[in-house]
């Protein structure tokens, strides 16, 4: 992916418990899933931003 084209995705705390929240509310499921397409946010941040 070019350089210039890159995006900021900001997930929260509630955002990644999304999944396990009820999901009869039309936003919570439209939440979960941008959770779930996302993936796990950790496995694309650099370890030096961990720190």
């Amino acid at each position: 992916m070019a350089e210039s084209s890159k995006k900021l995705i900001y997930i929260d705390v509630c955002a990644l418990c999304r999944p396990f929240d009820d999901q009869s509310l039309l936003r919570i499921r439209l939440e979960t899933e941008t959770v779930k397409w996302c993936g796990n946010p950790l496995s694309f941040c650099e370890m030096e931003d961990l720190k």
